[in-house]
């Protein structure tokens, strides 16, 4: 079908899937020329409790904003050594798969795209695709916490222009293994008192980050 022109979440806003149990949640599609988000409690969050698996979280969009404190959020949460990794991220442009939105903007501290996991499952995986990605004023795009237990997720930027600025941040981190990698494909990466980062608070080690 055809794109909606506008799509916005405000005022404590939340889309939501989740899996309980071995059961695997749906998953959450958005199509949209316009994606806004504004709030600290505007949520699209995917979750998965036990060995199920969460619903992959895909947005195909022309525009998106987050700000406020706004979220799009996956979350893993299973001490079974057959906890699956956690769901994936990925935004994109209107034409599917390999397309690139025109842009993506982040901008507030709490704001951001970000995996997590508790337990054994590895954080998700994020993927942003856009021609323009711009993050200020302390926004994150970070596959893995330093609270995540488990391994953090790979996170994949293909842009034609990234800004990182004003405490703002991409990662993967975790607190007790191994942190994934960052790869940055862009023709412009503009640092200002922003930061890329692959981490881990004490037992695993990071991966390299990767600059095209």
């Amino acid at each position: 079908g055809s794109a909606a022109h506008v799509a916005a979440f405000s005022g404590d806003s939340s889309l939501l899937s989740k899996s309980l149990l071995s059961g695997d949640a749906g998953a959450l599609s958005i199509t949209s020329r316009s994606l806004t988000m504004d709030g600290a409690a505007t949520t699209i969050n995917s979750s998965a409790n036990d060995v199920g698996r969460g619903g992959d979280i895909v947005l195909n969009v022309q525009q998106a904003s987050l700000s406020g404190g706004a979220t799009i959020t996956t979350l893993t949460v299973s001490a079974d050594v057959n906890a699956q990794p956690g769901p994936s991220l990925t935004v994109q442009g209107l034409q599917g798969p390999g397309s690139r939105a025109d842009s993506v903007v982040l901008s507030g501290s709490g704001s951001g795209i970000v995996s997590d996991s508790s337990g054994i499952g590895r954080a998700g995986e994020i993927a942003v695709h856009a021609n323009t990605i711009n993050l200020t004023e302390g926004a994150v795009i970070q596959a893995g916490t330093p609270s995540t237990t488990a391994a953090g997720g790979n996170v994949t930027i293909d842009a034609n222009s990234v800004d990182i600025s004003s405490g703002s941040r991409i990662s993967s981190q975790a607190s007790h293994s191994d942190a994934g990698q960052v790869t940055i494909t862009a023709n412009t990466l503009t640092l200002d008192k922003g930061s890329i980062a692959t981490s881990s608070v004490s037992e695993g080690h990071g991966e390299d980050g990767v600059l095209n």
